[in-house]
């Protein structure tokens, strides 16, 4: 082997791709750099399935379960699970407005039935 080639200054960058350069240059280097955090956060490894963000906003997870979501949420602040948390909020809100709703109309129908019952007997 002859080690004057390993060198970096004595070797030829002329044949390499124009994208090459980029990571030759320590600035624009920097900004191609993967780290393992931006890795787990772009890949959303730690993310806890929606079943169970659904269940821990239910509170039905204990433990070390539940513990880790709220760490996932409320510490490492997952923007991608604390926006699907209040997704659930949002449509668990529109679904108790609804069912009270159909509440009301049930008993509007059942008292206006009554009424007219109660009209015919007359």
């Amino acid at each position: 082997m002859n080690h004057e080639q390993d060198n970096p200054e004595d070797r030829n960058f002329e044949n390499l791709p124009e994208d090459a350069e980029d990571l030759l240059v320590p600035e624009r280097s920097e900004r191609l750099m993967l780290t393992v955090g931006r890795a787990w956060r772009e890949g959303r490894v730690s993310c806890p399935h929606s079943d169970l963000l659904r269940s821990y906003k239910d509170g039905g997870l204990s433990g070390g379960q539940a513990d880790y979501i709220a760490w996932h949420v409320k510490e490492a602040e997952c923007p991608y699970c604390m926006a699907y948390l209040d997704e659930i909020e949002a449509a668990d809100s529109t679904s108790d407005k609804k069912q009270e709703l159909d509440q009301i109309k049930e008993r509007l129908l059942s008292s206006t039935m009554t009424f007219l019952a109660s009209k015919r007997g007359v």
